[in-house]
């Protein structure tokens, strides 16, 4: 198995699936080659959409239903999670380990990325919004290159965090992750 490459420029080429097949061609609701994947739960990323999960059936092939699409990655689902490092700052005062702190705000900086979510201290998804009101709502998601923002509500707590999870089948890149807290006792 290779890996295909990673700079994707249209959402329809995205393969974020294990094991996964493409299909390209003429419009269908039906899509066979998965003899490799019987009674496996897939993941379908069809014409840049996310179109859910599908049991592949004992003939290798799964049935899209009403839906119908002309290039699709079918494949088994896979979810990437990232926990940043505890908050500790430096100041004159001293250091922060130990005091609490609350998070307010994390700004992820993505390349050409799509779908990421974050979860709260409690796992509550934090909604972060990915369509804006000038796209096409019949059209897929463009990527998105820059900063996304997520407001994060948390208890004051000597060890506050967020997860950054991706579970859909898009790219995913993060350049940089930039959390905003405040510490909420002297130190």
């Amino acid at each position: 198995e290779r890996i295909n490459p990673t700079a994707w420029t249209d959402p329809h080429d995205a393969f974020y699936v294990d094991s996964g097949i493409t299909y390209s061609g003429s419009a269908t609701s039906t899509i066979t080659g998965l003899s490799h994947l019987v009674g496996e739960t897939v993941q379908v990323l069809g014409d840049g959409a996310n179109l859910g999960t599908f049991v592949v059936d004992g003939s290798g092939q799964i049935d899209l239903g009403s839906l119908t699409v002309q290039k699709a990655q079918v494949g088994l689902k896979y979810t990437s999670r990232f926990k940043p490092m505890k908050f500790d700052n430096d100041t004159i005062a001293g250091n922060s380990q130990g005091q609490r702190k609350q998070l307010n705000k994390v700004d992820i900086t993505v390349r050409e990325s799509m779908a990421v979510k974050v979860l709260d201290d409690k796992s509550s998804e934090i909604a972060i919004k990915w369509r804006d009101f000038v796209d096409f709502t019949d059209t897929a998601v463009p990527l998105r290159t820059g900063v996304i923002s997520a407001r994060v509500r948390s208890f004051p707590t000597d060890d506050p965090y967020y997860t950054i999870v991706q579970d859909e089948p898009f790219p995913t890149t993060i350049l940089a992750v930039n959390t905003r807290y405040e510490i909420t006792e002297p130190i």
